[in-house]
């Protein structure tokens, strides 16, 4: 589960390819159920992790696993992509640059943060 700036737990699963240098990060925000990162031929994680990157597959806000309310069309959605960047930035596995992917719904989240997260997200 990884925090955001109210409180709320997001539900992620974290594919991080073996390495000791740090490494960049694919984050993925889906209501559709992280599972899909397991099982869709365009967004499977394992592929990222064997090319080097980390992946960070994570329930929207209220769906699934994730705790909070829906709203897709809220503003938390965008403040929750926001805290996400940083989390994973922070971490030690990280080199600091996270890119973000997604199709149809899970493109959306992406929208909001290159204009508020220029440095971190690529």
């Amino acid at each position: 589960m990884l925090p955001v700036r109210d409180g709320v737990q997001l539900s992620a699963d974290i594919y991080v390819p073996k390495s000791a240098e740090k490494l960049p990060a694919i984050l993925s925000i889906t209501p559709y159920g992280k599972a899909v990162y397991r099982a869709h031929p365009r967004m499977d994680a394992a592929w990222f992790a064997k090319r080097g990157y980390v992946f960070v597959g994570v329930d929207s806000r209220g769906r699934n696993d994730s705790e909070g309310t829906w709203d897709p069309f809220g503003a938390q959605h965008k403040t929750d992509g926001y805290d996400l960047v940083e989390w994973i930035a922070r971490q030690p596995w990280s080199n600091g640059k996270v890119g973000m992917i997604g199709m149809s719904y899970q493109g959306g989240p992406n929208g909001g943060l290159p204009v508020r997260r220029r440095r971190i997200l690529r």
